[in-house]
C-alpha cells in the first residue's frame, strides 16, 4: 500500500501509510524496521507541514521507547507530539500526549513532575467534555497520587474515573483495591477486586494487577494459604 501511495497518492496518504506500516512492524516485534518506517513517515510529514500526522507518528515513536524502557527519550517524543497537535488545534490528542509525558516521568521516578503534566492534561480534557477521556486521565492522576502516597486524592480521582464513565472500569477498581489495601481497608479492597473481576477488559495489565492485589490482600489479612 505504501509503495502504491508513493506512486499515486498524496504526501498525507504516504505519511499515514508509513505510520500504519510502522505499527504493523511493532505488532510483529520488529522494532528496527518499525523505527525506520516511523522516521521516514515523520520526515515527510514534517517537510510537508502535516502536523497532525506528525503528532501521531511522534506518539507511536514514544511508545517504542516506552516498550524499550527508555522513558526519557519516550518523554521527548510525547512532548513533540503535544506541540504538533497544538499547532492544528487537536487538543484531545494534545491532552493524551501530555498524559503520556507524565507517565514517562513517573516511570523514570519523577512522579511529582509527571503529576504536573497529568493535571494539565486533565484541565484540557475537562473542557472537551468526553466522559471516557476524562475517565482515562483521572485514572492516571489517581495512580500517580497513589505512588506519591496521597491516599485521599488517589481515591478521589479513581472514583471520579468510575463515576464519569462506564467504559472499562476494571483498571479503576483494581487500582482502588491497591489503595484500600495500603490504607488497611480490606473490606473495600475486596469489594473493588470483586467488581474488577466481573467487568470485561482488554487491558492485560489489569488482569495481572487483579491477581497481584488479591495476593496482597490475602497476605495482609493473614490468609497465607490463599
Amino acid at each position: 500500500a505504501l509503495s502504491w501511495y508513493k506512486n499515486h497518492g498524496t504526501a498525507e496518504q504516504q505519511a499515514w501509510m508509513g505510520l500504519y506500516l510502522g505499527r504493523s512492524y511493532v505488532k510483529d516485534k520488529l522494532f528496527i524496521p518499525a523505527t525506520k518506517a516511523y522516521s521516514d513517515a515523520f520526515s515527510l510529514a514534517k517537510e510537508k507541514h502535516l502536523y497532525n500526522v506528525a503528532g501521531y507518528i511522534c506518539s507511536y515513536m514514544g511508545d517504542l521507547y516506552h516498550f524499550d524502557g527508555d522513558y526519557l527519550l519516550g518523554k521527548d517524543k510525547y512532548k513533540k507530539a503535544e506541540q504538533y497537535f497544538r499547532k492544528v488545534g487537536n487538543m484531545r490528542s494534545a491532552a493524551f500526549a501530555l498524559r503520556d509525558v507524565g507517565r514517562m516521568y513517573v516511570f523514570a521516578d519523577s512522579s511529582e513532575v509527571g503529576l504536573r503534566y497529568l493535571l494539565e492534561a486533565d484541565t484540557i480534557i475537562a473542557e472537551l467534555g468526553d466522559s471516557s477521556d476524562i475517565g482515562y486521565i483521572s485514572n492516571g492522576i489517581g495512580n500517580v497520587y497513589s505512588v506519591l502516597g496521597n491516599i485521599e486524592l488517589a481515591k478521589q480521582y479513581l472514583w471520579k474515573s468510575i463515576n464519569v464513565s462506564e467504559l472499562d472500569n476494571a483498571p479503576d477498581y483494581s487500582a482502588l483495591a491497591g489503595v484500600y489495601i495500603e490504607e488497611g481497608d480490606f473490606k473495600n479492597a475486596r469489594l473493588c477486586l470483586e467488581q474488577a473481576n466481573i467487568i470485561p477488559t482488554l487491558n492485560e495489565n489489569t488482569h495481572i494487577s487483579i491477581i497481584y492485589n488479591y495476593y496482597e490482600l490475602e497476605k495482609a489479612e493473614g490468609n497465607i494459604e490463599n
